[in-house]
């Protein structure tokens, strides 16, 4: 089968996850292509959509969480119409595939818009990167919601197909000790390490963090992320070793070995951190999907969502000098773990699609479909 992966670049979690779901095709001898129509026809509208993103994320939050979380919007649902429309083209190449899989919200709904016009029956699903999947994604045209298995779904309507895989991070099974890695990077073995983790687009609060943590009673490593934003900061301290490095592949790496995560709650990073098995403080996370996100993770007692420098001083020393509630975190967290979770997706995804194949009259009717025969499907 022939497979395409609809992403955008806002932020690095939909490329990552993008990138693993090829890995999984490709080792099961299909064929996959990642696809990005906004970024493809024109660069500079892609440009300063992400510029505009990140200014109502830091300044308009209560717009961007409104829009986010409504199912009913009519300015939203105008734009991914207009969006549609403008990406037409670039959308249907897209489609061009016997299945098609969407790691962004928006490109779903703009692909479910140009199927259901198109009244082409290719199946296209929905993978979540969040714990939280939003009413975009929800299309009449989408065949299936790829989720989290921590999420809650009550929203799912009858005819929806949701399926609990998980989401899609790659996790070797290769991994160094706390002090093998401490060793490897020159940091000290014999301190508690703190990692701070703000995303690929590095949108947090890092200085304000730092100055919290230097403050911290008990002597750490504390090692800052610090994606792709440019800032400067002093890392001079009496009693801890303060790290900033740029946003590493060896991240994970980093993460298995840390007694403590501090980041925003990004869905990616969260799924990662969660697998590792690694106590995670939820410090400013991004209106919208990181904070469902962070209601997801507390709603399981797999994280503790922080929501002032105080919480933060204060929880993070009560973790470092309570071993005992470090590991009652990490147990919570082994109960939300996912595994497999892109081999998953793509094996019912497959089963899906060889329904439609081959019962299309049957799969039309259990999906509430569209009508188009098989031989007008656009290959």
């Amino acid at each position: 089968m022939h497979i395409h992966i609809l992403t955008a670049s806002y932020g690095s979690g939909h490329n990552q996850a993008a990138m693993q779901l090829k890995k999984t095709i490709t080792a099961h001898n299909d064929t996959a292509a990642i696809v990005k129509p906004l970024e493809t026809k024109i660069p500079s509208l892609y440009e300063m959509s992400k510029k505009v993103y990140e200014r109502m994320l830091l300044t308009c939050p209560q717009i961007w969480r409104k829009w986010m979380q409504s199912s009913h919007s009519a300015l939203l649902s105008t734009i991914v119409t207009c969006l549609s429309f403008l990406y037409q083209k670039q959308i249907e190449q897209a489609l061009q595939a016997d299945i098609v899989l969407s790691v962004h919200p928006l490109l779903t709904a703009m692909a479910g818009e140009v199927k259901q016009r198109k009244k082409w029956d290719i199946p296209l699903y929905s993978v979540s990167t969040d714990y939280w999947t939003p009413p975009l994604s929800h299309h009449s045209a989408v065949n299936g919601l790829f989720v989290s298995e921590a999420e809650e779904t009550s929203w799912k309507k009858v005819d929806q197909m949701v399926y609990p895989a998980g989401i899609p991070i790659h996790m070797s099974d290769y991994r160094l000790s706390k002090k093998e890695c401490c060793l490897k990077y020159g940091w000290s073995p014999n301190k508690p390490l703190i990692l701070i983790s703000g995303g690929g687009d590095g949108i947090f609060p890092y200085q304000e963090a730092g100055d919290i943590l230097k403050s911290l009673c008990v002597p750490a490593t504390i090692v800052m992320i610090s994606g792709r934003g440019n800032w400067v900061y002093d890392t001079a301290s009496d009693n801890h070793d303060i790290h900033i490095i740029p946003f590493t592949r060896d991240f994970k790496e980093m993460l298995r070995a840390a007694d403590l995560l501090i980041s925003k709650a990004g869905g990616m990073t969260m799924a990662e951190a969660v697998h590792s098995e690694v106590p995670i403080l939820i410090y400013a996370p991004l209106p919208g999907h990181e904070e469902h996100n962070a209601h997801c993770l507390t709603k399981h007692q797999a994280a503790v969502w922080v929501k002032s420098p105080s919480e933060l001083k204060k929880t993070t020393e009560e973790l470092l000098l309570h071993p005992l509630k470090q590991e009652q975190m990490k147990r919570r967290l082994r109960r939300i773990r996912e595994e497999n979770s892109a081999e998953v997706i793509l094996s019912i995804a497959k089963n899906d699609a060889l329904q439609t194949m081959f019962q299309p009259h049957v799969y039309r009717q259990q999906h509430n479909g569209y009508h188009k025969q098989e031989s007008e499907r656009p290959f």
